[in-house]
């Protein structure tokens, strides 16, 4: 109904106007209104990557200009920053005061930035000589590793890579796109450190000709052997002796100082030095002797000898002191058959030993006699016998009952053997028994047993007259 209206009404006022203008004078006549110009709109860069601005410029007149995508009014001429998140199409609208108005539009392509995920190293302390691998994670670009290394697939592991280097590495994954922007990230990778143990032995003295074994241990490396030297030399050799691939070292047939190595085969510049000096083995200048050789019991003997290389050591018959060479030592008083024994060790601790034999003859002593062996009160009586022989001191001593030279109750006995009784009988029954004790060996002794008996006595005296005579 409306549509139908409005032609009709136009003409009336067109009518309507014509009529006043014909009427009265005319007014007068306004500017014309200039249509908008936009001469350009234009981004500073027509691609970018996701997340960088970009400046749009619009150049126009005859108007006031908008830019959409929230971007709002701009000045000709003045550059403004957008960040758009995704490829943009902006629309410059220019709008005069007729409301007549122009357009222009510019598009801003957006490439994805480039991610650089994960870069994960399968051990980050490999083996000094062992592998390991790297695995990148990345989108939106391409990728490429440090050096000459070979990248993968987003996700896929390199190639083994053999670590064979000392301290930290680092190694970068860079993911680039179209644009040339690129994103990184890293790894350090650190070998294992290379250790080889203090060399470990019996001893650092080694005998000439004789054998002694070396141990040692590799730590950080994927190769655990070792390599043994003697002087530098790779095994040895008959000069500065033997050493097999296990550290069994024998020395040479000649004294000296050498110098064994035990240095890692994964990393030569690791190693550990041992010094071993190979020393004379012991002997005698002259062997050992006694003089003399047998003894009597209680009797001394000198021991001699000579000996080199080495340092002595004199054991038995309860003696253990050291001695030096030449010796000459004189025992204690023996009373048994003793050996002895001199041990010269030299200091890689071979020892020698030589030996002699001490023998001791046994104390002998004779049987004690008296004749008769009934002794009357007061009467004296020698004891014959107790005399000693094989012993160094051949004194005795006597006793009487135990009472060493007897007394006035058993007796009294003098160094010789006389033997006088008492006066009054002894109980019981008035028997003594003499002991004869050597000095030098208390436990050879002799006994005999006397018996006393009272001195005859007159208990009555009487006087018979003889019979008559017939």
């Amino acid at each position: 109904m409306i549509r139908k209206i409005f032609p009709a009404f136009a003409v009336f006022l067109a009518l309507l106007l014509g009529c006043r203008e014909s009427s009265g004078p005319a007014p007068n006549p306004q500017p014309p209104t200039l249509a908008p110009t936009i001469s350009s709109l234009s981004a500073t860069l027509a691609s970018i990557t996701a997340g960088t601005a970009v400046s749009l410029t619009a150049t126009f007149s005859n108007g006031s200009g908008t830019i959409d995508h929230g971007v709002g009014a701009v000045t000709s001429g003045t550059p403004v920053p957008v960040i758009p998140l995704t490829t943009t199409t902006y629309t410059l609208t220019v709008t005069n005061t007729s409301g007549q108005s122009a357009q222009a539009t510019t598009t801003v392509t957006v490439v994805p930035a480039p991610q650089a995920q994960e870069l994960r190293a399968s051990t980050s302390s490999p083996l000094y000589g062992g592998t390991f691998t790297l695995t990148p994670v990345y989108a939106d670009g391409t990728a490429g590793l440090d050096g000459s290394l070979t990248c993968p697939a987003s996700g896929v592991a390199t190639e083994p890579i053999l670590a064979q280097w000392s301290g930290p590495r680092t190694y970068t994954l860079t993911v680039t796109n179209s644009l040339g922007a690129t994103a990184t990230i890293s790894v350090i990778v650190t070998p294992q450190v290379v250790v080889v143990s203090p060399i470990s032995s019996t001893g650092s003295f080694i005998t000439t000709s004789q054998s002694i074994s070396f141990t040692a241990s590799v730590t950080g490396a994927q190769d655990t052997s070792l390599e043994w030297s003697v002087d530098g030399i790779p095994g040895g050799n008959a000069t500065v002796g033997i050493l097999s691939p296990g550290g069994l070292y024998t020395a040479p047939a000649t004294p000296g100082t050498h110098t064994i190595t035990a240095r890692s085969r994964a990393n030569a510049q690791v190693f550990q030095g041992f010094v071993v000096q190979v020393v004379l083995p012991p002997a005698f200048s002259s062997a050992l002797v006694a003089n003399p050789s047998a003894v009597a019991y209680g009797g001394s003997s000198t021991l001699s000898a000579a000996f080199i290389n080495g340092v002595g050591r004199l054991t038995g018959g309860g003696v253990d002191q050291g001695v030096t060479s030449p010796m000459s030592w004189t025992t204690p008083a023996l009373t048994a058959t003793t050996t002895f024994l001199l041990t010269v060790t030299n200091p890689a601790g071979d020892a020698l030993t030589g030996r002699v034999t001490v023998t001791v003859t046994l104390v002998l002593m004779t049987d004690l006699a008296a004749a008769p062996n009934l002794l009357t009160l007061t009467r004296s009586l020698q004891i014959t016998g107790g005399q000693v022989s094989q012993a160094q001191n051949p004194a005795v001593v006597w006793s009487v009952n135990g009472v060493t030279g007897g007394n006035s109750t058993v007796g009294t006995l003098t160094a010789t053997g006389l033997y006088t009784a008492p006066a009054v009988l002894p109980s019981p029954g008035g028997a003594v028994t003499i002991r004869c004790v050597s000095v030098t060996n208390p436990s050879v002794f002799r006994e005999l047993a006397l018996t006393l008996v009272p001195l005859p006595a007159i208990e009555s005296f009487q006087v018979i007259s003889p019979p008559p005579v017939r």
